[in-house]
């Protein structure tokens, strides 16, 4: 496959891929040719046995049982926290009860799309969980958008109905779809039954549809179902190490996916969830305060404010919330240097994980966390690029407006190969899958580049889209 010139770097760290193979016990093959220069990844299976593949929960779906969440475990725990108001797992469970009943009331049910206007607000996250108890899935819309893209979100979907509050009805009315205003029908809500809703949800069906930025064109409804959440909720709450005494901070916009790892994790956990303050973020100085003094426990939060929060902590404007355990940063590269100011000023003492994900593939397709002693610039083990399917259970159900393209998607059982995104290929490229279904990220490839903010999208120029990737992998 190499020449002998190629293989010379990494001769003593290839067998370390294939020597779990041997030493798990049980018999196992492998079909594995190769003829000149073919990828590796092409013939070999991947190196992960049934047994131990991430724990899944089947027969779970997400708002519709109850058995292992907060408002089972601990009734009276604090669920939500939002400007000094706080709701227990009890109440949220009966409010969204309530609301669920009245959604079905309003012609919500299986399989249909509810549209949620609404800021951060404890009747955001019921009314999130209320449509989901109805059977329904949800089509979040970020108040602070555009009309026009608003009206685009509900036209292009198809919602019958949209739950928001009376600030938002009136412009959006307009619409064909039934507007309620959770504030102004609350009598009529609370006169609801407060017992869960039996709906017959099953884990393929629709969870949620949220909608690309369309930085490349209209945007896009992305649909995911409960499976893909479900798992991924799995999947995030060991790695985060999530409990019932953590306080889970919530300040992504509901119109982005990141929210729904925010959320869920953090209540079918039965930690607190805290919804940020305001419709924007602050200075770094303030939003670390603030962070202290709600003793939140875990952030997630997005490189370019993660970048300001280190140089805030470097120059002494601001301070290390003594509370924060677990900091989840992902969205752009993150830089070396960054990175290693990050652990001067933290002294190591909080857990730092770098996430990458698609909308495509239900939040997040990866995630690394460095270990003691890590340090960026390290030779990559197989030390060649390759494409990397990206290969778990939580595979997107299609694109709103293209269900047919994204079924003639196969999905791969090669550890490395192309992945096809709703017909199209895309590629991250991974050198390698370590333990734990950890990988490290080179970087993506896609026939465009971000240039001072804006995306060029390169058409009628084969050789600028060559040029441009090869460029855009150099610089990784």
């Amino acid at each position: 496959m190499y020449s002998v010139k190629e293989r010379l770097p990494d001769q003593d760290r290839v067998p370390v891929l294939f020597r779990p193979l041997p030493e798990r016990g049980q018999p196992h093959t492998v079909g594995c040719k190769l003829p000149d220069r073919r990828p590796v990844a092409d013939v070999v299976q991947p190196l992960v046995l049934p047994d131990q593949r991430p724990p899944l929960c089947p027969g779970f779906v997400v708002g519709q049982e109850d058995g292992g969440h907060g408002a089972a475990r601990t009734p009276e725990a604090p669920a939500v926290r939002h400007r000094g108001q706080m709701c227990t797992y009890r109440e949220l469970e009966e409010r969204s009860n309530r609301l669920a009943h009245y959604l079905i009331g309003r012609g919500a049910g299986r399989g249909k799309l509810v549209g949620l206007c609404m800021e951060r607000s404890i009747d955001m996250v019921a009314g999130l969980l209320a449509i989901l108890k109805s059977g329904g899935a949800y089509v979040p819309i970020d108040p602070s958008y555009p009309e026009e893209r608003q009206k685009l979100m509900l036209r292009s979907s198809g919602a019958e109905l949209l739950l928001t509050v009376e600030a938002h009805a009136d412009r959006l009315r307009k619409e064909d779809c039934a507007v309620i205003a959770v504030d102004t029908m609350r009598e009529a809500i609370e006169s609801e039954s407060a017992v869960p809703p039996v709906t017959g949800v099953q884990q393929d069906d629709l969870m949620y549809v949220i909608y690309t930025s369309g930085s490349t064109g209209t945007p896009k409804g992305v649909m995911v179902s409960h499976k893909g959440v479900v798992n991924h909720c799995a999947g995030v709450t060991e790695l985060f190490g999530l409990e019932a005494q953590d306080r889970v901070l919530q300040f992504t916009s509901v119109s982005f996916d990141v929210a729904v790892q925010e959320i869920f994790p953090a209540l079918l956990a039965g930690a607190e969830l805290v919804l940020w303050k305001d419709a924007y973020l602050t200075e770094g100085g303030e939003f670390l305060d603030w962070i202290g003094e709600q003793g939140i426990t875990v952030l997630n939060l997005t490189t370019a404010y993660w970048n300001s929060l280190v140089s805030d902590l470097q120059h002494g404007r601001a301070g290390l919330p003594q509370d924060l355990r677990l900091v989840i940063v992902g969205g752009e590269k993150v830089s070396p240097e960054t990175y290693s100011a990050w652990k001067q000023v933290t002294g190591g003492r909080v857990r730092w994980i770098n996430d990458y994900g698609l909308t495509e593939t239900t939040i997040t397709a990866a995630m690394f966390e460095p270990e003691a002693g890590w340090e960026p610039g390290h030779i990559v083990p197989v030390g060649r690029q390759r494409g990397c399917r990206l290969l778990h259970r939580r595979r997107l159900r299609g694109k709103l407006d293209r269900p047919a393209a994204a079924a003639k998607a196969p999905m791969s059982r090669t550890a490395m190969n192309w992945t096809r995104v709703s017909g199209r290929r895309a590629v991250t490229s991974l050198p390698c899958t370590r333990s734990g279904y950890r990988k490290e990220t080179i970087g993506g490839v896609k026939f465009s580049m971000n240039i001072v903010g804006f995306r060029m999208v390169y058409r009628g120029k084969p050789a600028w889209r060559t040029a441009s990737s090869i460029r855009h992998l150099l610089s990784q």
